[in-house]
């Protein structure tokens, strides 16, 4: 059997994780028992065909709420980890553990300049200005700033949020894991049809380096 094959048709499949290990039980099935019916992985492979033609059958075929719990995996996978902060869980060692202080008290932050910039990546946001968050960001970060990946993202709230109703109250920290610091600043935005609460990570030239939504 040509593992290699099936993995190359599970990449393709726009499904939930649950629906992609049954769809490679099955083919996975139906391959061995070609094997053993006496054909080789050649000539099994060249029945079935190409792998993106294989996936794009399945993808036709699944359903609007298929397609949905597919983009809400690919949604967390991309946008709910939180980018350069690595959440360390169980018996983790307390000193590479994030540790949060008081932005007053911080050396490296001031809450002004982190809360202005907080609100201009903020409005560069809300209008849609992805060059312009793509030059505020760096790292992982930066190349998700982009109309695709936003889009995705913010579907999940509604697929029309409207204009920004009122603007709740801000708060900032800095984090401190294993040597390097970062501003964590939380805002809570009402829209016409939607309330979002949005996370900003900066590091200490104030670059967006983490955005999480919720």
């Amino acid at each position: 059997m040509n593992k290699k094959y099936i993995r190359q048709i599970m990449k393709k499949l726009t499904c939930s994780k649950a629906k992609r290990k049954e769809i490679e039980k099955q083919i996975t099935s139906e391959f061995m028992a070609e094997i053993e019916n006496g054909e080789t992985s050649e000539a099994v492979m060249q029945r079935m065909g190409a792998p993106a033609e294989i996936a794009e059958e399945f993808n036709s075929s699944f359903s609007g709420e298929e397609k949905k719990r597919y983009k809400k995996e690919k949604f967390i996978k991309r946008l709910t980890i939180i980018i350069a902060i690595v959440v360390i869980v169980g018996a983790a060692v307390y000193w590479i553990l994030p540790k949060s202080y008081a932005i007053g008290d911080s050396k490296r932050f001031q809450k002004k300049e982190v809360q202005a910039q907080a609100e201009k990546v903020l409005d560069l946001f809300n209008a849609e200005d992805y060059l312009a968050l793509q030059e505020c960001s760096t790292g992982a970060v930066k190349d998700l700033m982009n109309k695709e990946e936003l889009d995705e993202a913010k579907s999940y709230f509604g697929s029309d949020w409207g204009e920004v109703q009122t603007k709740g109250n801000v708060y900032i920290e800095e984090i401190n894991q294993n040597g390097k610091h970062w501003a964590e600043v939380q805002m809570n935005v009402s829209y016409d049809h939607a309330n979002v609460t949005f996370t900003f990570y900066f590091n200490e030239d104030l670059m967006l380096e983490g955005l999480w939504l919720k």
